[in-house]
């Protein structure tokens, strides 16, 4: 028996009190920006990689391990941290069966309590536990919910790169860049009716020598406008993850909150 498959132990009564569950929900809040799904909304989205782009993105999936191993992974594991100001601010561990959409997202909300959550990716259905208890109607659907939610933010997160070739997607050649002394094309990401924040534009800042994505610039749907610039994460600690290559840490520049989102035991 894996992770996907266990539950909590049942506890004889379940949680009653909605205040509680509230609690819990704003909690687990995810790091800035949450993420997307390519999942549509409205009319079945397009798909468009720029000629002058196409190159520099084939280049990216080579350097990472290739999109078909990507595509072709069964499994995935890992624990999205994100820390401000030296401290821990929220920790969840991630089990992803990717053969079969399932999903199991646990953690800790600031009052101590562990939250559980076992759902299919594809359907949404599922179960939920916090502290033990196990929820049921409304309290129940509102926990699947933010579980989704904290699934698509993290996982994009970790794998932006490999999903710039998903349909909605669509991906330009934005000039060029120099991030920490290395010279970066910079590919323009914009989306259509696609995801949960299909206004947000992205920038892929793609080293010309080791072309991997070192550097995400993203300016968010309820920030843009005319005075909007980039929120700039460094993208570091590039390791194996099976037969792809990922990078631990992402780092916030010129923060004063010093944001870092971390994944651990990849």
């Amino acid at each position: 028996m894996g992770p996907l498959d266990s539950a909590p132990p049942r506890r004889r009564h379940r949680l009653l009190l909605p205040t509680i569950l509230l609690l819990a929900l704003a909690c687990l809040s995810p790091a800035p920006g949450d993420g997307r799904s390519s999942e549509p909304t409205t009319a079945p989205p397009t798909h468009l990689v720029a000629p002058e782009a196409r190159g520099i993105l084939d280049a990216m999936y080579g350097a990472m391990g290739g999109r078909e191993a990507f595509l072709d992974l069964p499994a995935l594991g890992f624990t999205f941290t994100y820390v401000s100001r030296d401290t821990v601010r929220s920790r969840r561990t991630h089990w992803w069966d990717r053969r079969d959409g399932r999903y199991r997202v646990e953690g800790k909300n600031r009052a101590g309590q562990t939250y559980v959550v076992i759902f299919n990716v594809q359907t949404r259905a599922g179960e939920a536990w916090l502290s033990g208890l196990a929820l049921a109607g409304e309290e129940r659907d509102a926990l699947l919910k933010r579980a989704y939610t904290l699934f698509i933010n993290d996982t994009y997160w970790l794998l932006m790169p490999f999903k710039l070739d998903d349909d909605g997607v669509h991906v330009i050649l934005d000039g060029e860049a120099v991030v920490n002394g290395f010279t970066c094309d910079r590919l323009k990401v914009t989306f259509d009716k696609v995801g949960l924040t299909p206004g947000d534009t992205y920038w892929a800042y793609v080293d010309r020598e080791s072309h991997r994505m070192i550097r995400w610039g993203l300016i968010l749907e309820d920030e843009a406008g005319p005075a909007a610039t980039e929120s700039l994460w460094d993208w570091n600690a590039w390791q194996p993850v099976g037969p792809l290559a990922l990078p631990s840490d992402r780092v916030k520049i010129d923060d004063p909150e010093r944001s870092i989102i971390r994944f651990e035991n990849l």
